[in-house]
């Protein structure tokens, strides 16, 4: 046998530690954030991640026994239809973006997301129809935009978000309403909805405070 690859064999890693007596041998997989701690007793995970391209499935799956992530996490050109594989995860510290997915139709996978302590972003995301699955999210301590994303027509799955403390701006979709909206109580910036094809307000009924100004444009049916 090939010395080198016996080597590797017995030490998959290369971190000087025989898998024998490694508790994690491979690291790219079990200690994610290389903090040294392995799989599922490091349910935090540090740092920032990002999810995209051909790769996205693997990247999904290296994230899965995050319950929360520290940093922020990017969604860019994935190639799968939802976030399956995340379930675990409840807070991500910093942003939450998904942005320029064609093939993205749902956040399915994110229902047990809780808070994000940056901004939320899901913007240019020409196949979402819905955000249903963040039905848990309750605080966006930054800012919400919800830009561009031509077959989304409601934005139930937030019917549990009551603190915004940014703006939060809905644009250029397809919203018919915003009764996802329901529990909304504070909005620290900027309110603003923008769409041809919106029927009601409804959605904003206990809404008590805004930062800001209030922003209703280009809302020809009302």
């Amino acid at each position: 046998l090939d010395p080198d690859l016996l080597a590797r064999s017995e030490d998959s890693d290369c971190d000087g530690i025989e898998n024998s007596i490694d508790d994690c041998p491979d690291d790219a997989l079990n200690d994610l954030d290389s903090d040294g701690i392995c799989g599922a007793e490091d349910p935090i995970c540090n740092g920032d991640f990002e999810i995209g391209g051909l790769d996205s499935a693997e990247d999904i799956l290296l994230l899965s026994q995050c319950s929360e992530i520290e940093g922020y996490l990017m969604i860019s050109e994935i190639t799968v239809r939802t976030m399956v594989g995340l379930e675990k995860l409840q807070v991500i510290g910093g942003n939450l973006s998904f942005v320029g997915n064609s093939s993205l139709t749902s956040l399915e996978g994110l229902e047990n997301l809780i808070s994000i302590g940056g901004s939320l972003q899901i913007e240019d995301n020409t196949a979402m129809v819905g955000v249903n699955a963040l039905e848990s999210l309750t605080v966006v301590s930054g800012q919400v935009l919800i830009q561009n994303n031509p077959q989304l027509a409601h934005v139930d799955g937030l019917t549990a978000l009551k603190t915004v403390g940014g703006y939060l701006k809905l644009v250029e979709n397809y919203l018919l309403h915003v009764n996802g909206l329901s529990a909304l109580e504070t909005v620290g910036g900027v309110l603003e909805i923008q769409s041809d094809r919106m029927i009601t307000y409804d959605g904003l009924s206990n809404l008590t405070a805004i930062g800001e100004n209030l922003l209703i444009r280009n809302n020809e049916r009302l």
